[in-house]
C-alpha cells in the first residue's frame, strides 16, 4: 500500500527528474503533479477531480510542483 506521503516523495523525485534531464530541445522542462489518495465511499470521478485540483492548484502557484489532496 502506497500511502499519500510515499506517493509525494515518488513524484518528487519524478519531478526532480525530469528537470534534470536533457531531453536535446535546449530548455529545461518542468511538471506539475497532483496526487490524490483513494477514501472509502469515492467514485472514481471524486478521485480523479481531487487530483485535478491539487494539479491546477500548483499551476496557478508557479508550477513546478507536487500536491497532495
Amino acid at each position: 500500500k502506497t500511502t499519500s506521503n510515499d506517493a509525494f516523495i515518488i513524484a518528487n523525485d519524478l519531478k526532480q527528474l525530469v528537470s534534470k534531464t536533457n531531453f536535446g530541445i535546449n530548455n529545461t522542462l518542468t511538471i506539475s503533479l497532483g496526487i490524490s489518495q483513494y477514501l472509502p465511499k469515492d467514485t472514481k470521478n471524486d478521485l480523479i477531480k481531487r487530483a485535478d485540483d491539487a494539479m491546477y492548484f500548483i499551476k496557478s502557484k508557479g508550477k513546478n510542483a507536487v500536491k497532495v489532496l
